[in-house]
């Protein structure tokens, strides 16, 4: 080979005298390599890239038009080749679209709310208004209502009040779960003041159940299902199973 004669030269570009194998291989070249060392090579194709975008892009339209069903048939050919690669890469593309989509969603509901937060916040008083008056006659609306009070009055109390009695813990066992949820930085003193609130680790909407009878109503509120999460968390959470909070847990 040619550029075995050789142990180094001068980049055309940099002027500097590098390794033979800091250069990329150039059968047309007489020493077997390119003018160009790698790193200045890369920088020039950068720089032609940015400059001629609009005629690589052009020539690209062209050759997949006189290439299009050759290159359809190569496609072809390695999706039933690599099934299991591209499923992961339909996965991966999947979830990389789904987590664009949710940003752009918070930035415009960012937006919108600090165009106008007095109207956002009678937008959100009034929804929350007329969902609770379509589901208040509701079996299942009630009794979540009724447990959500009783907790909150024996955590603030001095016993189990309630509907909170049909559940199979002590107010003990209750407050000592939750104590051990706490996220980093704030204390029991932060849930008596309202910045945490009492969430459910696999969201109430997952669960099936109209009465205290059902299993599933057990599972719901049991103390496994129960931590402490800052209200801002807790609102962004709302329902998702796949959710990471903003603030740290406790371990």
């Amino acid at each position: 080979m040619a550029d075995d004669q050789h142990t180094a030269k001068v980049c055309s570009a940099c002027k500097v005298n590098i390794l033979i194998e800091g250069f990329y291989k150039d059968r047309g070249a007489k020493d077997g390599r390119a003018r160009r060392c790698i790193v200045c090579q890369k920088a020039h194709l950068r720089t032609y890239r940015a400059v001629n975008s609009s005629k690589i892009v052009a020539q690209k339209k062209t050759w997949y038009a006189r290439n299009a069903e050759k290159q359809r048939a190569r496609v072809k050919r390695w999706a039933e080749d690599n099934p299991d690669r591209l499923a992961l890469r339909k996965a991966a593309l999947y979830q990389k679209d789904l987590m664009a989509s949710r940003e752009r969603g918070r930035i415009r509901a960012a937006a919108w709310r600090a165009a106008d937060i007095d109207h956002a916040k009678s937008v959100v008083r009034r929804n929350s208004m007329a969902w609770r008056e379509e589901h208040k006659f509701e079996a299942r609306y009630q009794l979540e209502n009724r447990v959500r009070r009783s907790m909150h009055r024996s955590l603030k109390g001095t016993g189990i009040k309630g509907a909170l009695r049909h559940l199979d813990y002590s107010l003990d066992e209750l407050r000592t779960r939750l104590f051990l949820t706490i996220p980093v930085g704030y204390t029991w003193g932060d849930f008596l003041a309202g910045e945490l609130h009492v969430d459910h680790i696999r969201p109430i909407a997952s669960f099936n159940y109209v009465s205290v009878e059902d299993s599933e109503f057990r599972d719901c509120w049991s103390l496994l299902n129960l931590q402490l999460l800052t209200g801002q968390d807790n609102r962004k959470k709302s329902a998702r199973l796949d959710w990471t909070p903003a603030c740290k847990l406790a371990a």
